[in-house]
């Protein structure tokens, strides 16, 4: 299928013509496609790794640019460093909600669970007992 092609059948879907629906628009729903695609698909080619310092006494780490824009953390580890000797910790996704309540008590210790806090940062609980 061209991009002419596709133009016409979204426009055709949605019985509405190119004086609403230009072209600006329908380029952002293309691409908006495009990265729900890329976001949903776990393909190998789309991953990338990065890592970032967590801060002992610290719930909040930013997340470290890795290409100009990422879509979604699959995972998350806690690597030893320091006097910490344990094996690598996965940290598990939580709502944000969880992490508040889990935190309220402000307990600090190994990470075992993470959450988007903006589009920049995670926010960790238990908050960090040590630097990572």
């Amino acid at each position: 299928m061209t991009y002419a092609e596709l133009v016409t059948k979204i426009r055709d879907y949605t019985e509405v013509d190119s004086n609403v629906f230009t072209a600006t628009i329908v380029n952002g729903f293309i691409l908006d496609a495009e990265w729900r695609i890329q976001r949903d698909v776990d393909s190998d080619n789309n991953r990338k790794y990065a890592t970032a310092t967590v801060i002992a006494g610290q719930p909040y780490v930013s997340t470290p640019t890795i290409t100009d824009q990422t879509l979604i953390i699959r995972e998350a580890q806690i690597i030893p460093s320091g006097v910490y000797t344990g094996p690598n910790a996965v940290v598990e996704y939580r709502d944000t909600g969880f992490i508040n309540e889990y935190n309220a008590s402000n307990t600090q210790g190994l990470p075992k669970y993470f959450s988007y806090w903006d589009e920049n940062t995670i926010v960790l609980a238990p908050i960090p007992d040590l630097t990572y």
